[in-house]
């Protein structure tokens, strides 16, 4: 009787860690949909432009100036401190001609990178008047 109630009691505790885990498992997983994950799922098909330039146009204010290959050139003013992180990304990505794929999500003014070369991300608010 001891051993029926042992392996019942595995059983039963097999199966709650299981059920953890795949409730862990799928919010871990990006979903397209509204979001930073759809966000960045969706690089994976985004248009991919390079880093031209990076000019301090304010104390925290950052113009970024993006190349397209087929496109004009994606001109914005971003809201970027000289000791965030981004700031010295930006500049890494100018100066070693990264491949960068590029999310402007309607409506918003978030804008998502993502390096194509080391998957490096960065999102950024927009600081211009330009949205949607």
């Amino acid at each position: 009787m001891g051993g029926l109630l042992a392996i019942v009691a595995v059983v039963v505790v097999g199966y709650a860690v299981a059920s953890v885990f795949r409730a862990r498992r799928r919010s871990l997983v990006p979903k397209r949909g509204l979001g930073v994950a759809a966000d960045l799922g969706g690089l994976a098909d985004a248009p991919t432009v390079h880093v031209r330039s990076v000019t301090r146009v304010g104390p925290e204010q950052v113009r970024v100036v993006f190349d397209q290959a087929d496109g004009p050139d994606i001109d914005m003013v971003v809201a970027l401190g000289d000791d965030e992180f981004g700031s010295a990304l930006l500049e890494e990505w100018q100066r070693d001609g990264s491949e960068i794929a590029l999310v402007i999500p309607p409506e918003s003014r978030l804008v998502r990178l993502r390096s194509v070369q080391s998957l490096q991300h960065l999102t950024l608010r927009r600081a211009d008047g330009d949205v949607g």
